[in-house]
């Protein structure tokens, strides 16, 4: 597209990044999309730099997505979904809590997806308090209607060996 003067829009850096991951390519071209973007003035643009965290997460290299995050002008449910779920795929679940509960201190309240990833977390690592107060906050805000929400509790509980709150949650 640069050899033969092609503008590039808001669309070709995530799209590029899209096809990376779907390549499962290495880190190196991700770096070299995120160096090109940044000279060419895209790399602050909210949909690049949440594609941009995505790849890096998907690679494994959170200190790179955390450093696209915390660069950020503008962050969006989107770019805090997929900074907790980089670090949930990586087994840091230290750092899923604090993000989820600054969403929610900055007026950005989670949707059923930011859910799923939290009510994951707590099922993969047997995080029983903490899903118990996520469960709090799905009921709270209307999220227990989805019926995925309501597979991940049941999930959560089961593979905890708490199958009396199940009967309790759905009753």
């Amino acid at each position: 597209m640069r050899v033969l003067g092609i503008e590039h829009d808001t669309f070709t850096f995530p799209i590029i990044n899209r096809a990376l991951l779907l390549r499962k390519s290495d880190v190196l071209y991700g770096e070299m999309v995120h160096c090109v973007a940044m000279k060419m003035g895209s790399a602050l643009e909210l949909f690049f730099c949440n594609t941009m965290i995505e790849f890096y997460a998907k690679c494994g290299c959170l200190n790179y997505a955390y450093k696209v995050f915390d660069e950020m002008l503008e962050r969006d449910l989107v770019t805090r979904t997929s900074m907790i779920s980089g670090y949930v795929s990586a087994g840091n679940v230290s750092k899923t809590f604090p993000l989820f509960n600054k969403m929610r201190f900055v007026e950005l309240e989670p949707n059923s997806v930011t859910v799923l990833v939290m009510l994951q977390t707590c099922s993969t690592f047997g995080s029983l308090v903490e899903g118990r107060q996520v469960q709090g906050y799905v009921i709270k805000n209307g999220l227990l209607i989805d019926k995925s929400v309501q597979n991940s509790i049941l999930r959560m509980y089961t593979k905890t060996g708490d199958v009396e709150e199940v009967e309790v949650c759905f009753s």
